[in-house]
C-alpha cells in the first residue's frame, strides 16, 4: 500500500471480444514488464514478472477483468498468457461456444478454470471469497443485468464509499465473462450480473474514480497504464461475425482513452494508453495456434514502431521512479 507522498501505479485492461484478441494486451504488458526488470537490473524476462511488482491496483472489464483477477492471484505475466490460451482452447474454441449452448459454456468454463488452477500450481479455492486483504488490489467493472447502463463493480478489497456484492473468485470470473449469449448472467446474492465490455469496454475512467476511496489521503497518481486490443480500424479476416459490434466496442474504448488524455494532459505525464494501432478481428474459423500467431504478429509490429517505443519507455520510467505526479484531488475523481 503506497504511503502519502508515494505514487500510485495502476494497470487497466480493456474488454475486447471474447476470443484471442485480448492476448494483445498481455503481450504489451510483457514488454513493459521486461523493460521494468531491465531498469531494476533484474535478469528475469518480462513474462516472469508479477503485476503486483509493478502496480498497486489492477482493473479490467470483460476478458480484461479475467486477466485482472488472475494477476490478483499472484500469477506471472507468462502464466496469465498461458491461462488465456487455455481459455481459448477449452472455451472459445468449443462446440458449446459455437452453438451458444449456455449450459455447455458454463461447464467448459469450469473445466478451463480447473485446468488453469492445476497447471499454474495455484493453491486457491475458486469457490472461496474473492475478497482478500493480502492480494494485489483488483477492480472488475461489471453490469447489473437489469440496469445495463449502470456500471457496477466487484472488488477484492473494501471501501467505505461503495459496497461490492460478496462473491467467490469463480463467480467474479463468470460475471466478467458473461456476455449473455454464451455465458448467462450470474446470480450473486440477490442480483444478476453480466460483463460490462459492451458499454464500458474501457473501464479506466471508472477505475480512476475509484482511487481516492482506496488509497490514503495525500497519495498521488504516478502512472496509469491503460492496455487495449485495437482501435476501430479492424483487420478483417472474415465477412462473417459481429464486425459492427467489435468496431463499436473498440471506438467506445478509444473515446474513453481520449477523454482521459484530455483530463490528464495538463496535469503531468501519468496516463499512458497502449493499444495496437490496427484492431484485430479473428472471428473466421481458424486453428487456435493460427489465431494466436496473427494476434502476436500484429502486436509485435505495433511494439516496434518508433513512437510506441518512446511511449513505452516513458510509461516504464514512471512505473520505475514511483514519484507522485498528480494528486487525486486535482484529477477531480
Amino acid at each position: 500500500m503506497p504511503t502519502p507522498g508515494e505514487g500510485i501505479r495502476v494497470i487497466s485492461f480493456d474488454g475486447p471480444a471474447l476470443d484471442a484478441t485480448g492476448l494483445s494486451e498481455l503481450l504489451i504488458l510483457e514488454d513493459i514488464a521486461g523493460k521494468w526488470a531491465w531498469d531494476h537490473e533484474d535478469d528475469r524476462e518480462g513474462g516472469d514478472v508479477r503485476a503486483s511488482e509493478i502496480c498497486d491496483i489492477v482493473g479490467g472489464t470483460g476478458i480484461g477483468g479475467f486477466y485482472a483477477i488472475l494477476f490478483s492471484l499472484n500469477l506471472t505475466v507468462a502464466q496469465v498468457i498461458t491461462s488465456h490460451k487455455i481459455l481459448q482452447n477449452v472455451v472459445f474454441s468449443s462446440d458449446d461456444w459455437e452453438r451458444k449452448d449456455t449450459n455447455g459454456c458454463v461447464a467448459v468454463l469450469r473445466t478451463a478454470l480447473g485446468q488453469i488452477v492445476e497447471e499454474m500450481g495455484l493453491i486457491v479455492d475458486l469457490d472461496g471469497p474473492f475478497l482478500s486483504k493480502d492480494s494485489l488490489k483488483c477492480y472488475v467493472c461489471i453490469l447489473d443485468d437489469l440496469h445495463v447502463g449502470c456500471a457496477r463493480s466487484l472488488r477484492n478489497y473494501r471501501v467505505r464509499s461503495s459496497k461490492s456484492p460478496r462473491c467467490s473468485i469463480r463467480q467474479a470470473i463468470h460475471a466478467t465473462l458473461a456476455d449473455g449469449v454464451h455465458l448467462p448472467a450470474i446470480r450473486v446474492q440477490d442480483e444478476h450480473f453480466v460483463s460490462a465490455s459492451s458499454g464500458f469496454a474501457n473501464p479506466s475512467y471508472e477505475l480512476m474514480k475509484e482511487l481516492p476511496a482506496v488509497f490514503p489521503k495525500g497519495c498521488e497518481l504516478t502512472c496509469f497504464v491503460n492496455l487495449g486490443a485495437g482501435c476501430s480500424q479492424l483487420v478483417h479476416l472474415t465477412a462473417r461475425g459481429s464486425w459492427e459490434e467489435r468496431a463499436k466496442r473498440a471506438q467506445d474504448a478509444e473515446a474513453v482513452a481520449q477523454n482521459l488524455i484530455a483530463l490528464c494532459g495538463g496535469l503531468g505525464p501519468c496516463y499512458f494508453r497502449l493499444s495496437v494501432a490496427t484492431g484485430i478481428d479473428v472471428s473466421m474459423p481458424k486453428s487456435t495456434d493460427e489465431i494466436l500467431r496473427i494476434v502476436k504478429s500484429l502486436t509485435m509490429r505495433y511494439l516496434e514502431e518508433a513512437n510506441i517505443k518512446i511511449h513505452l519507455d516513458a510509461a516504464v520510467d514512471t512505473l520505475t521512479k514511483r514519484h507522485g505526479v498528480v494528486s487525486l484531488e486535482r484529477l477531480g475523481t
